[in-house]
């Protein structure tokens, strides 16, 4: 499904959520009642959506309200539980999630042991995959090394796939991995000139194109190339390849950024990094399942996000209120997306607001808003190394592949950029 149509029918849910219902919903953008339920959940709303029985009866609105819910169960609950799995001989004991549907409600229970059970064995898998880690040496740093480059290296699409006939250019697996490397190579090479200390790797923020190999988080249906196996296994190495690259010549801080293509495995790949370079003194992982990061580095105060998520208009305010304390101590303040795939700078606080954006074959930029870049937030969407698929192709959505890389000076600022074309 296109993100303009999940914006539409999220939007929609919320207009009419005194009254709508999950099969309205379903039949107004001719999708699914399972596509309505993934995208209620996907958007950070808990529970699920429980069959509609006629006029009236719990449908989104309910959902929206908090009305349908997990819960854990009661003793009576549990007695009807064990009566059922004795009936058809199954393993009560090894229980996780029940749902209780009847014609008028459909209520999850959660067994909280289980749930705990579970998160605990990812931490002991994690711990584990540790205890394998590589040992690095420490590297010594340039102590005349002034600057942070920031590589937000967003919407990689590990996985996408089109070809030269459909979409006018080819694009899969082996170009995605093999524009990540040069591109980086290129960046690095053109930021170190000016002494760089320190570097910010966003990891996740899209690397993969897909969630399970077919479709994204949402269950949107996608062209792929290659298996999730394949292709998680190609955009671990990527990572391990780069970030050894970087720890030559300063501290890395790993952001793991949250993104709607793979969600999970995104974060799984994100920890078996982190993993990997547990025993690296100059490797800092920073990988969390918050929406929003934040760095601070001398007198610049930047957030991370892949921008699917809280409005445009309201992030300079999240950027203020999450992190207060480095907002009152900073001057310089940025905010990095990407899920855009092409180029749109602005600055928060100033009547017109666009400073550059990319159009159909050229980047218009205003000089104008330019000048106030300094005195608010900056907000910048960095461009994607993927090439275009077949729908964004044939929308229109087109935008010339490259990759970014932004310069900043402990106390003066942003001082640089550096773009790799493809």
């Amino acid at each position: 499904m296109a993100t303009k149509q999940t914006e539409m029918i999220l939007q929609f849910i919320k207009n009419n959520k005194e009254s709508v219902t999950c099969s309205e919903a379903a039949s107004n953008f001719k999708v699914s009642k399972t596509v309505i339920n993934n995208l209620v959940s996907r958007y950070d709303l808990q529970g699920f959506l429980v069959p509609e029985s006629g006029r009236g009866k719990i449908g989104v609105a309910a959902h929206l309200q908090g009305e349908t819910r997990m819960q854990e169960p009661t003793k009576a609950d549990m007695t009807r539980l064990r009566q059922i799995c004795d009936e058809r001989n199954l393993p009560f004991e090894k229980w996780g999630i029940w749902w209780d549907k009847t014609k008028d409600s459909s209520i999850a229970f959660y067994n909280r042991e289980a749930i705990e059970r579970e998160a605990n064995h990812f931490q002991e898998l994690i711990a584990e995959m540790k205890k394998h880690a590589p040992k690095y040496k420490k590297r010594k740093i340039d102590p005349t090394g002034e600057h942070m480059l920031v590589l937000p290296q967003a919407d990689i699409h590990i996985g996408k796939w089109s070809t030269t006939l459909e979409v006018g250019s080819e694009y899969n697996s082996a170009i995605a991995v093999e524009r990540a490397k040069q591109g980086t190579d290129e960046l690095v090479s053109k930021g170190r000139a000016f002494g760089v200390k320190q570097f910010v790797l966003c990891i996740g923020n899209d690397i993969l194109h897909t969630d399970n190999g077919k479709t994204t988080t949402s269950n949107t249906p996608q062209d792929t190339d290659g298996s999730w196996f394949s292709n998680f296994r190609l955009a671990k190495a990527l990572y391990v390849s780069i970030i050894e690259q970087l720890a030559l010549y300063g501290d890395v801080h790993l952001i793991f950024v949250p993104s709607n293509h793979d969600w999970r495995t995104g974060y799984a790949l994100s920890e078996a990094v982190a993993a990997h370079f547990h025993n690296h003194p100059n490797v800092h992982p920073m990988v969390t399942e918050r929406h929003r990061k934040y760095v601070v580095y001398g007198n610049n105060l930047m957030m991370f996000s892949h921008g699917d998520g809280a409005k445009e208009k309201d992030l300079h305010w999240h950027l203020a209120t999450e992190a207060s304390e480095a907002w009152s101590k900073t001057s310089h303040r940025y905010i990095y997306l990407g899920h855009l795939h092409h180029k749109i700078k602005k600055v928060q606080g100033h009547q017109n607001g666009l400073i550059e954006k990319d159009k159909i074959g050229f980047t218009e930029i205003d000089a104008t808003v330019q000048a106030e870049a300094d005195k608010d937030v900056n907000i910048e969407y960095v461009r994607s190394s993927s090439g275009s698929d077949s729908w964004h192709d044939r929308n229109g959505y087109t935008s010339k592949p490259a990759m970014e890389a932004f310069l900043h000076h402990h106390s003066a600022g942003q001082v640089a950029r550096f773009t790799q074309w493809f």
